[in-house]
């Protein structure tokens, strides 16, 4: 775990450095460039942002071994979190040409008490997961108030999760047919979706109505 936890950090370094100057070529801040220069920018872009996304997953298991996870919990609005990281999602998800549907009233009263850099890596985790398993049609993110909970659900038309799955998708290394697709994961997402939420006195859950069915994730935390 120690070794994971020095070897993610480092490795964190040159890919944000790579991801930095692809920016700056699909930005334009280094001046004008052909089409398929701009298209190869903005694929190293997403592949970097994947790339940086198992680093931490890697991080993250390294720190619930070794005790070190921290919570900073304060009031926020986890209606415009779930937003924020679904629009910062919407380059992969039209990438791979499935439409990202936002259902979220901000003027709704949304707020939780926890730890809002944690919820937007859970958020961030399962939608992950809907892209990798939804080869076509769409993901929906939606949020809403219970009396004493704010939900979060992010639905996808993916291929579905099998009932006997269901018991086993937030363990560990649980990847099921994942590297049988042969999908780029470290079935560590899910896993740390649940230490983080229940970290924070929340739950998480998913259910499937079957084989290319599509699938959905509730995300559950307390009202503030």
């Amino acid at each position: 775990s120690e070794y994971m936890a020095f070897a993610s950090h480092e490795i964190r370094n040159p890919i944000t450095a790579m991801r930095g100057y692809a920016s700056m070529i699909s930005d334009g801040t280094l001046g004008a460039a052909d089409r398929e220069v701009m298209r190869a920018a903005r694929q190293v872009l997403l592949v970097g942002d994947e790339v940086l996304m198992l680093i931490s997953q890697f991080l993250d298991k390294s720190k619930v071994e070794l005790g070190q996870i921290e919570y900073h919990l304060n009031d926020f609005d986890a209606g415009a979190a779930a937003k924020s990281i679904a629009d910062g999602y919407r380059p992969h998800v039209e990438e791979k040409g499935l439409v990202l549907v936002t259902d979220i009233d901000l003027s709704k009263n949304l707020t939780v008490h926890g730890d809002e850099a944690k919820l937007k890596e859970i958020i961030g985790n399962i939608i992950d997961n809907s892209l990798k398993y939804t080869p076509k049609g769409s993901i929906t993110i939606s949020a809403y108030s219970t009396e004493d909970t704010v939900r979060i659900i992010v639905q996808d038309t993916g291929v579905g999760i099998p009932q006997e799955v269901l018991p086993k998708l937030f363990r560990k290394f649980g990847r099921e047919d994942a590297a049988k697709a042969n999908l780029l994961g470290t079935g560590l997402g899910l896993y740390i979706a649940k230490v983080f939420i229940e970290g924070m006195g929340g739950r998480i859950g998913a259910d499937s109505d079957g084989k290319d069915k599509g699938a959905r994730f509730i995300i559950e935390l307390p009202r503030a």
